[in-house]
């Protein structure tokens, strides 16, 4: 028996899902579809979306997210779906984390009628990741849906992007700024233990410096150790969701201002 092809959607504009079910139809032929639809949260204001208020974008994707799945669900297709991150690229990212897609669709307006966030969105994600994209085109005001577009065989993760460097055969490639932070994560580590072994009562600090210098080092140390057995995971997936990009900042901000919190207290 033919397994069901493993479709990713991702439309950040509203779209028919009976359209869309015949989309899905097309391209499974009669083996089926398994399809995860991503609507992501995106803003029409730049201004807005620069400044994380997107509040209002998440409830009308949410929104249309339900009149989608209306019509996409049945006829040998089976659907979940979310609504994902403002960027679309980082909603993809997210989904691929748990969703082994067979083939991502891109569905953006035309581009003479494109918004911002939808500008080279299917060369950008052909080039990101590694199951073929399609570009999927809103025509006739929304009420078809148009191919235009088939990337090849998508990137492999074997091969390092640019920038990223490989330190080992059994390591995933990492870039300047992974490299930095495992850095600082180990190395901050050492320096929060070494300030905590070095408190005692008798120090010019308020009453219970050493026991939260002994709290910081042992949180921090549990950070930056998620931190970098996750980078190493989530570069060998080619992940760059939100998920990688907190930890990540976290380990690499939070643990020098752990240092200094340290050394003032």
């Amino acid at each position: 028996m033919t397994e069901a092809k493993r479709l990713l959607i991702i439309s950040p504009n509203p779209v028919a899902g009976e359209n869309l079910r015949d989309e899905v139809k097309r391209r499974a032929g009669d083996a089926g579809a398994e399809v995860r639809l991503i609507m992501p949260a995106a803003e029409d204001s730049k201004l807005k979306h620069a400044f994380g208020d997107v509040d209002e974008a998440r409830a009308e994707a949410r929104e249309q997210l339900e009149h989608s799945v209306k019509g996409l669900d049945g006829e040998n297709i089976t659907v979940s779906s979310a609504v994902g991150d403002a960027d679309p690229l980082i909603a993809t990212e997210d989904a691929l984390g748990s969703f082994a897609a067979d083939e991502i669709l891109i569905v953006t307006h035309p581009d003479q009628d494109a918004e911002w966030f939808e500008e080279d969105l299917f060369e950008r994600a052909a080039e990101r990741f590694e199951p073929p994209v399609v570009h999927v085109e809103l025509a006739g005001n929304g009420e078809r849906l148009k191919e235009t577009g088939e990337s090849d065989t998508g990137v492999s993760r074997d091969e390092p992007d640019e920038g990223e460097l490989v330190l080992s055969r059994n390591l995933p490639p990492f870039s300047k700024r992974d490299l930095i932070g495992i850095v600082v994560a180990i190395g901050g580590t050492i320096v929060l233990a070494i300030l905590a072994a070095s408190s005692d009562h008798g120090d010019s600090g308020f009453a219970g410096s050493s026991a939260v210098r002994i709290l910081i080092a042992i949180a921090f140390a549990l950070v930056n150790l998620a931190h970098v057995v996750g980078l190493v995971f989530f570069n060998s997936q080619k992940y760059r969701g939100a998920g990688q990009a907190l930890f990540a900042n976290l380990s690499l901000w939070g643990t020098l201002a752990a240092i200094v919190v340290s050394v003032l207290i």
